[in-house]
């Protein structure tokens, strides 16, 4: 494929792109991202990142990314710096969320099992009872089960 053949197929791709045609963009871009040109992959990477055109994949857009980045696209790699500090966040906030959601799983059970009332009193008081009936027979703790 000459470059102007190329440039004219990457300019069909960009348009589709812009006009919001994802379908028609990922059909004209996917043969120059294989053959190696890096503006290409850099939207394919694009794409697959946000799910536009195809199904939302961090790792194939990555590997888009990635081949763009190889020869030094700067996009690409601003665009794979930018995707590991979002995924890592998200990491982070799901390790937080599960974190929490055992927390108030326990610590709900630990309320019914020493048979702590809440409705209507103070869950700091609440609390400070379970933790110095914790303190004063910690037994209690082998025998708990959490499904």
């Amino acid at each position: 494929m000459s470059c102007a053949t190329a440039s004219a197929d990457y300019q069909k791709g960009l348009d589709a792109f812009s006009a919001g045609d994802y379908a028609t963009a990922m059909r004209e871009l996917s043969p120059l991202a294989v053959q190696g040109d890096a503006s290409s992959q850099e939207l394919l990477g694009a794409m697959y990142y946000i799910g536009l055109g195809t199904q939302k994949d961090v790792v194939y857009s990555m590997k888009w990314y990635g081949l763009a980045a190889k020869q030094g696209h700067t996009p690409a790699i601003e665009a794979l710096l930018k995707i590991e500090v979002l995924e890592e966040q998200k990491a982070r906030e799901n390790r937080e969320r599960i974190t929490k959601g055992k927390y108030d799983r326990i610590y709900n059970a630990c309320l019914l099992d020493k048979g702590v009332n809440v409705s209507n009193g103070s869950v700091i008081r609440a609390l400070h009872e379970i933790c110095k009936s914790i303190a004063d027979d910690p037994s209690w703790l082998e025998n708990f089960k959490y499904n």
